[in-house]
């Protein structure tokens, strides 16, 4: 006799919908701008922010569509409401916001993949729907590069933090 407890695991669908927590939240943003207030989150109405969330990391911030309506309905389910899409901008992960395929790497960071936000952006359109919001996490691992007009840019490690809060050519970027 096993001692261990199986674990099943849903690839469609949950064991419990959770999706009614937030269904009156449909869709994302209808409360308006959020703001801290105190120790809340504090919509614009002043209804309170309460957030269950998870993180998108690298290239999947950027899934075919017919995944992002899925895995949008799916957290919603688990009773998510809020994404954070981190490292977008990572040279080491293709695709990125930069370049959405493998080969020749880019030589400016000034200018974002067309397929690469296509598929952001319906990926957030679909989480909107269903009541989830999105925090964008923008300057993780951001490598500059010469063509971006950066001195020494191959220098700058991580988005070059700390440099980037400081220097005028970094805070234009």
């Amino acid at each position: 006799m096993s001692k261990f407890i199986p674990f099943p695991f849903y690839h469609d669908d949950v064991p419990i919908d959770l999706s009614f927590v937030f269904e009156h939240e449909k869709p994302a943003g209808k409360h308006g701008f959020l703001k801290a207030k105190g120790d809340h989150f504090v919509f614009e109405d002043g209804t309170i922010g309460r957030f269950w969330g998870t993180n998108f990391n690298g290239g999947a911030n950027f899934p075919e569509f017919a995944y992002s309506e899925k895995v949008a309905k799916r957290l919603a389910k688990i009773g998510i409401n809020v994404v954070r899409f981190h490292q977008l901008d990572s040279e080491w992960n293709t695709p990125n916001i930069f370049q959405f395929t493998k080969g020749k790497r880019c030589d400016k960071t000034t200018e974002l993949d067309p397929e690469s936000m296509k598929r952001l952006d319906y990926l957030i359109y679909c989480l909107k729907k269903e009541g989830i919001y999105c925090y964008m996490d923008m300057f993780t691992y951001r490598k500059f590069k010469s063509g971006d007009g950066v001195e020494n840019a191959f220098l700058l490690k991580d988005a070059a933090k700390p440099y980037a809060s400081y220097n005028r050519r970094l805070i234009e970027l």
